[in-house]
C-alpha cells in the first residue's frame, strides 16, 4: 500500500512542480516583455517633470530680470565698471540670477574679456541670452552702458506684463473643466434629482 501511495502521490507533485515552473516561466517572459514599456514610461516621465521644472525656472528667471538689470544700472551710474556692477547685483539679485551670473565672473577673473563671457553659450533662457548679448554688443561697441540697461529693464517688464495678461485671458477656459466635471453634478444632484424623487413618490 506504501509503493502504491508513493507512485500515486509522486507524479502528482511532479505534475505540481511543473506547473509551478511553467507559470514561473510565463511570469518571467511577461516581465520582460514588460521592460521596454516601464522604461519608456518611466523616461516619459522624467522628461515631463524636466521640461516643468525648465518651465518655471525659466519663468522666474524673467520675472527676476528687470530687477537684476537695475541693479546693475545702479551700480554702472554711480561710477562702477559693468563687471563691478555685475558682481553687486549677484550680491543682492535672487539667487536664480546669482546662478546666471557667477559664471560670467568667474570667466572673466580667470581671464577672459568681459565681452566673451558675456557671449558665452550657456543654459539660460533666450531672454536672458539676450540680455547678455545685448550688453556685449555695448561693452565692444561701447555705448554708454545706463540707459542700455534702462531699456533693457523696461522692455523685461513689458514682456511680463503682456505674458501675465495672456496668462489672465486663459483663466475662463480653465475655469471650465471644474465648472463642468464638479460644479454642474453637484447642482444635479442637489436640485434636479430630489424633484425628481419626489415626483415618482407622487405616481
Amino acid at each position: 500500500r506504501a509503493q502504491v501511495a508513493l507512485r500515486v502521490v509522486e507524479p502528482y507533485g511532479a505534475s505540481r512542480r511543473a506547473q509551478s515552473r511553467a507559470r514561473v516561466w510565463r511570469l518571467s517572459w511577461v516581465g520582460v516583455g514588460a521592460l521596454p514599456l516601464v522604461r519608456n514610461g518611466i523616461a516619459v516621465l522624467v522628461a515631463c517633470t524636466t521640461r516643468g521644472a525648465q518651465r518655471r525656472r525659466a519663468a522666474l528667471l524673467r520675472g527676476e530680470l528687470p530687477a537684476t538689470l537695475d541693479l546693475i544700472a545702479v551700480g554702472v551710474g554711480a561710477g562702477a565698471s559693468l563687471l563691478q556692477s555685475i558682481e553687486l547685483a549677484a550680491t543682492w539679485a535672487h539667487p536664480s540670477m546669482q546662478a546666471e551670473l557667477a559664471p560670467i565672473i568667474h570667466r572673466t577673473e580667470l581671464g577672459a574679456l568681459l565681452h566673451d563671457s558675456l557671449n558665452y553659450p550657456s543654459q539660460s533662457p533666450p531672454e536672458i541670452r539676450a540680455v547678455f548679448e545685448t550688453l556685449a554688443v555695448a561693452v565692444t561697441l561701447g555705448t554708454p552702458l545706463q540707459p542700455v540697461l534702462l531699456r533693457l529693464a523696461g522692455d523685461a517688464r513689458a514682456r511680463e506684463a503682456r505674458s501675465a495678461a495672456a496668462h489672465a485671458r486663459t483663466v475662463p477656459v480653465r475655469l471650465i473643466f471644474p465648472l463642468v466635471l464638479l460644479v454642474l453634478p453637484a447642482f444635479v444632484l442637489l436640485t434636479v434629482v430630489p424633484a425628481l424623487v419626489a415626483g415618482w413618490r407622487g405616481f
